[in-house]
């Protein structure tokens, strides 16, 4: 189990994330990296203007493109 910061780039994308329980990545190398580095059981929380916002727990994970 492991615990990881999902930095967001603005607020609108911050109330998506929070709205909607998801995170979403880039589609790049460090995007790739990260969804394929975060597993089911981890916690993650979203980061922005240098605040942690919530706690989730991972239960699955799904790629859309």
């Amino acid at each position: 189990m492991n615990y990881f910061l999902i930095s967001v780039s603005n607020r609108e994308n911050l109330d998506l994330c929070i709205k909607h329980c998801l995170a979403g990545f880039t589609d790049s190398i460090n995007g790739v990296w990260a969804f394929c580095e975060i597993n089911e059981g981890d916690y993650v929380s979203f980061l922005y203007a240098a605040k942690a916002h919530n706690l989730y727990r991972v239960l699955e994970k799904v790629a859309y493109r």
